[in-house]
């Protein structure tokens, strides 16, 4: 009986898996937006934070450069951990900057963007 135990293979672990569809692929981490700018060129963004920005339905930064007291409100309450960050790291003002295309600007007050983009 023992010896029938040690030649039945463990049960796979789901997570690792391969699909079962051929076109079907493993995601992980945040999907980016089709689109969407590069949020992480803000600092204080990184690829945490814009997966959280995207599930908020936040892919622009003329969405963040346009945000109001009421926005950063709510938005700031669903950072979790990350809150406080927006007024802290001027977001708002970064967004504005990066969204105008005044790339010398921002880099005088805020330095070289840490984004792709």
């Amino acid at each position: 009986m023992r010896e029938a135990m040690k030649q039945v293979p463990p049960e796979p672990d789901p997570d690792d898996a391969a699909p079962q569809n051929q076109n079907e692929t493993k995601v992980t981490g945040p999907t980016p937006t089709k689109g969407a700018d590069d949020l992480t060129r803000i600092k204080g963004i990184g690829p945490k934070l814009v997966g959280t920005l995207h599930e908020l339905g936040v892919t622009s930064l003329e969405q963040i450069a346009n945000w109001t007291q009421a926005d950063v409100a709510r938005i700031d309450s669903e950072l979790g951990r990350f809150q406080g960050r927006i007024e802290r790291d001027g977001w708002i003002e970064q967004a504005r900057l990066l969204n105008a295309g005044d790339t010398a600007a921002y880099e005088a007050k805020y330095g070289k963007t840490s984004g792709t983009s």
